[in-house]
This record gives C-alpha cells, structure tokens and sequence, in this order.
C-alpha cells in the first residue's frame, strides 16, 4: 500500500514539473495564460520568466501636473449608440463577435506652451485579485488620438480607427497587454506603461482599441484579443488606469 502511494506521489510529482514546463514556455513565448487569468497569482516562479533586466528608466524631475480622464465612453459594433457607463475600458476583436473599443479624454489640463503629456496606464497592484481581465494570443492595444470637443459623446460611427476613409486619426503607438508584458512593466517600470506622448492641450481624446484580429480556427472557433478593466483613479482604494503627467520625458507624476 505505501510502495503505490509513493508511485502514485511521483506521478503526481512528474505531471506538475511538465505542466509547468510547458506553462513558463508559453509565457516566454509571450502567450497569455487561459482567458481571464489574473496575471499576478501564476505560479511565482514564473516571475523570472520575463527575460533579461531592461535598462531602468532615466531619474527624471517631478511632473508639474497629473490629470485623471473626465470620461471613458465606450463604443461597439454591436450597440453603435450605446456607450455605456463612464469609468470602464473596454477593447475586444475577434472574426465573428462585436468588437469593443473605448475613447478616453481628458479635459482642464492646465499646461506651459510646449509642454509634453505623457499618457500612462497603470497596472493595479497585485495583491487586488479583481484588476482586469484580458484574454488571446494578442491582447494589444493601438491608441489614437483625435480631435474631440470635452464630454464628446462617441458612438462607433465617429470611432475613428474603424473609418480611416473619412476620417484620420493620428496614430500613436501600440500596447502589448499579454502576460509577459504586463508582468515585466510590473517588475521594472513600477506598474505603469508609457502609452503614448504628446504635446499638451486643454483638451486630449483618445481613441482606443484591439490591434489585432485574429483567423477562426480551423474548427471554426472564434480566438477574442480582449482587455478590459475599471479605471479607478484617487481616492479609491484600487488605482489604476490612465492618466497624464506633464512634463519633461521621463519626470515623475503624482497617483
């Protein structure tokens, strides 16, 4: 009875070292772990799993200003009037499902001529289990910037990435939201993703959505690139989201 408790322990013991050999090879790979994973409670050793020390960003001056966003507005080819509530970011794509993306601004921002804002999205801490949920091969986030007036109500008609015929949004830069990013901008850049820079206005939108689409199985099942979270800025509890710090590259804003 002992000899085939211990085979049956070993077994046990072989299957756990494979799986997680093969989970710590899909992260490395960049691959997110199941939909709707928090990122933060996999195995810790995976945490060494984020390859090589980037270099740590520049000591930089104190920000003169740290603006919060005065709405996020979702649109979705699915309900195209609909934009829902005011504090939730949503961006999904898929082949076959509505897709989801958000338009994020910010407004009163009070700036020398010439100044840069510097958009930054916050990770939550990973202690708070419910910070995101993002799913796919390829959760990355492509952010534009258009001319809006403050409290625009969009619908996905005047989504502007999706209608490049009539309109032309700037094109800023992309986000990669899979685990292994997500981790390594936890580790090395203090939770925070440097989004986007620009120069300062009173008034910055931004539209937000999934970079990529991608092909149906080959059963004919749909793969959804998704990332969606609350935008949580002070005083809650639990803060993350956007935000802009004015100032110089690389100084240092407030919460």
């Amino acid at each position: 009875m002992l000899s085939r408790a211990l085979f049956v322990g070993y077994l046990a013991l072989v299957a756990g070292v494979f799986a997680a050999a093969i989970d710590a090879t899909n992260h490395a790979n960049g691959r997110s772990p199941p939909n709707g994973m928090n990122p933060y409670t996999t195995t810790s050793g995976i945490l060494t799993d984020v390859g090589p020390t980037p270099s740590p960003r520049p000591s930089g001056v104190s920000c003169s200003g740290t603006y919060h966003p005065i709405n996020l507005k979702m649109v979705t080819t699915g309900e195209p009037k609909d934009t829902d509530r005011n504090d939730y970011f949503k961006a999904q794509r898929s082949a076959t499902m509505p897709e989801w993306a958000t338009q994020v601004q910010f407004h009163g921002i009070n700036a020398p001529k010439d100044a840069l804002c510097h958009l930054k999205l916050r990770l939550a801490s990973k202690d708070i289990q419910r910070h995101t949920l993002y799913m796919g091969p390829r959760p990355f986030l492509a952010i534009y910037q258009v001319p809006r007036a403050p409290y625009d109500e969009p619908t996905w008609e005047t989504y502007e990435p999706a209608h490049t015929k009539i309109y032309k949004p700037t094109y800023l830069k992309e986000v990669n939201g899979s685990y292994i990013e997500q981790m390594r901008i936890y580790r090395f850049f203090d939770a925070y993703y440097d989004a986007a820079t620009v120069p300062c206005n009173e008034t910055l939108t931004f539209q937000i959505g999934m970079a990529y689409q991608e092909p149906k199985t080959s059963d004919g099942f749909d793969i959804v690139n998704g990332w969606e979270f609350v935008d949580s800025p002070p005083p809650n509890d639990m803060l993350q989201g956007f935000k802009i710090w004015v100032g110089p590259k690389f100084c240092r804003g407030g919460d």
